[in-house]
Formats: structure tokens, C-alpha cells, sequence
């Protein structure tokens, strides 16, 4: 791996309101693997329609991230935001 190159890590995000949206799209524009775990309805509309992030900092932006109701794989980092 060059100097410049990173590993992209496997993220879950227990609890994807404020917080746990924030860091899920940020990541997963970084270029990591995000799954979001949510109850049936947040996981279904996060699956259709992504995480939409609007902000002054970060510029604003969809982003498609994989959801779940549990988690059922290894992750590098589980962030638990509920």
C-alpha cells in the first residue's frame, strides 16, 4: 500500500439519528463500508433513499450506506449513537 493509500475500515452505526447520520455519511464518503442498524422502518427508508447530509462544514450530500436490523458480520468500529 503507497504512502498516500489507506485501508477502508467496516463500520456499523448503531442508531443512525443526529450523531450516528452524521459519522455513517462521512465515513462512507471517505470510501468505508458502512452499515447502519436501525429498527425495520429507518433501516427500509435508509435503504431507499441514503443518508442526506446537509451541512456548512461538510457541503451537502447523499450517500447510499447498507442497513440492518442487527448486526450479523464482523466491523472494524462500532459506533453506538442512540
Amino acid at each position: 500500500m503507497g504512502a498516500m493509500e489507506r485501508e477502508s475500515l467496516r463500520i456499523a452505526v448503531l442508531g443512525p439519528g443526529g450523531v450516528g447520520g452524521l459519522l455513517g455519511a462521512l465515513l462512507a464518503r471517505a470510501g468505508n463500508s458502512v452499515v447502519v442498524i436501525a429498527g425495520e422502518e429507518t433501516s427500509h427508508a435508509i435503504a431507499e433513499r441514503g443518508i442526506r447530509l446537509e451541512s456548512k462544514k461538510f457541503g451537502d450530500f447523499t450517500v447510499a450506506v447498507r442497513t440492518a436490523t442487527r448486526l450479523a458480520e464482523a466491523v472494524d468500529a462500532c459506533f453506538i449513537t442512540v
